[in-house]
């Protein structure tokens, strides 16, 4: 197998300034464009990242990207497959030390076996684990996950009449299929799993599939639930888009979200209530911040199509948008705690871009304070047939945004606390109302009966 080449890479981004929540950070990736396709924190010190050419599965890389002192620095190499690599893509990658992580591959095309690959001497060498079989024609590995050096699971598409579920207890060295229960039989042919949709909370796992269903296992992968989601199907055209995406905060809360549409838990997923959010919610990648009870960061699109991220302490109730001198435009975002994570970039160079660091400096605990102190924008009565009375603080522009993004009212004012508007007119569906106070601005969901 040939030795990976190691890049080690120094680069203090200038673009952003102190007060920014999130840093750029080179990824030490060698081809402009590189994403990253899913973030394993070991601990605050050591994070891999499993890299993507922009956000497509048809031009994808097979690359890691390493951090050994807390995100200054980025390894990156080359993850050698063997002579199938180029018919072989990964899905994500955990890791559980420096030198340990594990690769979880899916096949490109009908003649080659994807599986669960392993390095031990920190990216230089992979080698399948083929105790964990993925052989079946149908196999088609989704995510790994490990919660320390030996206890892991690998979840893959149905395989045999269900879903092809592994666990270990030895680091991979041994992995044993999960049997079948009603759960992990598939409610049609085409349900599948969705690559690296997944969120943990101590020894529970949730896994998106399609058929708006929930996976979840609170014992490490050995036993499974299904549960209903009240997101229409996950498949067809959508099978993977980036914005369908939830976290869980702790046992009980979490948040489910997809094209802006919100919903929340407070029993583990088995309910599920709609969100009417207020604020400056986006459309994209979420994550819980651990330390910190119903508080998420999400990072994407906003109504009008501008990328950066916002942040939540009411478990979505509420939005606070963070607006940085260089706005974070990538598809996965992590938190180890309030102090430390990272969210995707894209690369612009081998010396720029590609990674944002979280500025433990900045951190959610003084951003709570003054989120929590602030006045939000109400808007009532809502859903309605006619009109909208709007309150806020010296309000300055307001702008009414249909689901394509257009915008159909834009009006300015002399700094008002209170205004109504006619919406008689427009036609029934769901806006959004961008409130500018101060020309800060805020977004609620709004619905036209």
């Amino acid at each position: 197998m040939k030795k990976a080449f190691l890049i080690f890479i120094l680069f203090l981004a200038s673009k952003s300034q102190a007060q920014d929540f999130w840093t750029e950070y080179s990824s030490a990736q060698t081809i402009q464009g590189t994403g990253v396709r899913s973030i394993s924190i070991v601990d605050e010190n050591v994070t891999w990242l499993n890299m993507e050419i922009g956000n497509s599965s048809e031009n994808s890389i097979r690359r890691f990207s390493k951090t050994l002192d807390g995100g200054f620095v980025w390894a990156s190499a080359e993850i050698d497959l063997g002579s199938d690599a180029p018919n072989l893509e990964i899905a994500n990658i955990s890791g559980t030390s420096a030198s340990e992580a594990y690769a979880a591959v899916f096949p490109k095309t009908s003649n080659v076996q994807g599986g669960i690959w392993k390095t031990i001497d920190g990216g230089v060498h992979w080698n399948r684990q083929n105790s964990t079989d993925f052989s079946d024609e149908s196999s088609y590995p989704n995510l790994v996950h490990f919660w320390n050096q030996n206890q892991g699971v690998a979840m893959g598409d149905p395989a045999g009449g269900y879903f092809e579920i592994y666990t270990t207890t030895n680091g991979g060295v041994n992995w044993s299929r999960v049997s079948i229960s009603e759960a992990l039989i598939p409610l049609a042919a085409d349900e599948y799993g969705m690559r690296n949709k997944y969120t943990v909370t101590e020894n529970t796992i949730w896994i998106l599939t399609t058929y708006n269903r929930l996976l979840k296992s609170s014992d490490r992968g050995l036993t499974w639930t299904a549960l209903s989601t009240p997101i229409p199907d996950f498949g067809g055209a959508i099978i993977n888009n980036e914005t369908i995406d939830f976290a869980f905060t702790d046992q009980n809360n979490g948040i489910l979200a997809s094209e802006f549409e919100l919903y929340y838990t407070n029993d583990g997923g088995f309910n599920w209530f709609e969100n009417l959010w207020a604020g400056d919610f986006r459309d994209g990648s979420i994550s819980s911040i651990p330390g910190i009870p119903h508080a998420y960061i999400v990072i994407g699109n906003d109504p009008v199509f501008q990328r950066g991220s916002s942040y939540t302490i009411d478990s979505g109730v509420t939005w606070e948008g963070i607006y940085d001198s260089v706005p974070v435009d990538g598809n996965q975002v992590a938190m180890l705690n309030q102090y430390h994570g990272f969210a995707g970039g894209y690369s612009e160079s081998p010396l720029v871009g590609g990674i944002f660091r979280w500025n433990y400096l900045s951190c959610i605990c003084a951003a709570t304070t003054d989120f929590a102190s602030i006045n939000p924008v109400k808007v009532f009565p809502n859903p309605t047939e006619k009109s909208l009375t709007v309150t806020g603080q010296n309000i300055q522009k307001i702008q009414l945004i249909d689901v394509l993004g257009k915008s159909v009212m834009d009006i300015s004012y002399p700094q008002i606390n209170q205004t109504e508007l006619d919406i008689s007119s427009l036609e029934k569906g769901v806006y959004w109302l961008k409130v500018f106070e101060q020309e800060k601005p805020r977004s609620l969901k709004i619905i036209k009966l």
